[in-house]
């Protein structure tokens, strides 16, 4: 894919991500039966991938976009998502030289980003008081499962986002 043309898509494809990534961890949700809260982070992968070929300027306002329409959408509320997700979608556009080396660094960058990004937004709704937030309960109902799912969601989805996203 050409860079002109990776500008035009790469919103389109985050936008999607958004998308699946909601009905996914709904799906999941009714899987476990609410026992467990795994949250799919696909769109987090493919900001990942896209630092390689991105600029950190289009990068960011494509997370700040993003982060609008999620918490418009989903929460209702606006500033978490549109806080947390450009400052995720920064540290990584910071360190791209670090994290996009292989995909084994890939993987652990995933799970490190992962972790920052439910914690930071967890962190958020408890000091604006939109949760009450249990340690033991985010550790192993809402962190746990969702670094187990996103690793399994990495190793499905990491290959094609390189593909999609490689430069020729």
């Amino acid at each position: 894919m050409n860079p002109k043309s990776l500008k035009i898509y790469a919103p389109i494809l985050f936008f999607a991500l958004l998308l699946i990534d909601s009905h996914l961890t709904n799906l999941l949700e009714i899987w476990t039966k609410d026992n467990y809260y795994p949250i799919v982070n696909l769109l987090i992968m493919a900001f990942m991938v896209a630092t390689v070929h991105l600029s950190r300027r289009y990068l960011m306002i494509s997370a700040l976009v993003i982060g609008l329409i999620f918490d418009s959408y989903y929460l209702g509320i606006l500033g978490i998502n549109l806080v947390v997700l450009p400052l995720i979608v920064y540290w990584m556009t910071r360190y791209k030289e670090l994290i996009n080396t292989n995909v084994i660094t890939q993987f652990f960058t995933m799970i490190i980003v992962v972790t920052a990004y439910e914690v930071f937004t967890t962190l958020l709704q408890a000091i604006f008081q939109l949760a009450s937030v249990d340690f033991i309960t985010f550790i192993t109902q809402l962190l746990g499962p969702t670094l187990l799912i996103n690793m399994v969601c990495f190793l499905l989805i990491i290959y094609p986002l390189r593909k999609l996203f490689s430069i020729k």
